[in-house]
């Protein structure tokens, strides 16, 4: 049994924040109902809620980046929110052929696939590949600058002749 300083026992009243960190024998630590309180678990709640509402945030504003990204590229913006389409929508801006959407589906596969979409997303913008990096690492911050910059759309025909390490036919 551990002993503890009476103030900070079951059953003593109210307990200071001290009783969260009082060690006992060999570096264990006890807590009763008593020494954890409430106040802690609205914390972990309120901790809980800023973060859910930061990534609802970064989630609309992908999804609004990409909306204008798909009208500069002459595509229906409202695709940007259907899941699967998306993508398909995604590998025509592109250039690639649509049955590249069965390759989003193979779980090693659609990692790569994802990179040389971002890529080639990258060059039909006219952008360098360390754009396209920015895409891949932190899309939150760069798919917002590529649809709201001046970054204009010139298609996959006119980008250069080697997209994502392919050459074009």
């Amino acid at each position: 049994m551990c002993s503890m300083p009476g103030w900070i026992s079951a059953g003593a009243g109210p307990v200071s924040a001290l009783a969260l960190t009082s060690p006992c024998a060999a570096g264990t630590y006890r807590y009763s109902k008593d020494t954890l309180p409430e106040e802690i678990g609205f914390l972990m709640l309120g901790a809980f809620a800023v973060l859910a509402l930061l990534a609802l945030g970064t989630v609309i504003l992908v999804v609004v980046a990409k909306w204008k990204i798909f009208e500069k590229a002459d595509q229906p913006g409202w695709a940007a929110i259907i899941p699967i389409y998306n993508k398909l929508i995604m590998l025509r801006i592109v250039g690639r052929p649509d049955w590249w959407i069965v390759l989003v589906f193979i779980p090693p596969v659609n990692l790569g696939v994802s990179v040389l979409l971002n890529i080639d997303l990258a060059k039909v913008f006219d952008r360098e590949e360390i754009f396209a990096v920015g895409l891949i690492l932190l899309p939150f911050v760069f798919y917002p600058i590529l649809a709201f910059g001046d970054a204009a759309y010139i298609g996959p025909r006119e980008a250069s002749g080697e997209i994502g390490g392919i050459t074009r036919p």
